[in-house]
């Protein structure tokens, strides 16, 4: 047998995890706690700033599809009037 021991199961599952939690986050921190609570609060704020922003620029362009839709419902009952 040579000088090299296959690890554990136990350390090939979390070496697995830890490799799975870089690649589906990998502008994450590997270990978001080994940061402060004031950077870790920063990038929560963050997170949510750029949550608000898509929520706000989804809710402007309804408004602008429901205008749009309105003035399409004018115009097609102008037509069937006239």
């Amino acid at each position: 047998m040579s000088g090299i021991e296959k690890p554990s199961n136990i350390v090939s599952l979390a070496h697995r995890r830890a490799e799975r939690s870089r690649r589906l986050h990998p502008t994450r921190p590997h270990d978001a706690y080994s940061q402060s609570l004031e950077e870790r609060l920063s990038r929560l704020e963050a997170d949510f700033d750029r949550l608000l922003e898509a929520v706000v620029d989804t809710t402007k362009l309804a408004e602008d599809n429901r205008d749009y839709m309105m003035r399409l419902l004018r115009l097609l009952k102008d037509k069937e009037l006239t």
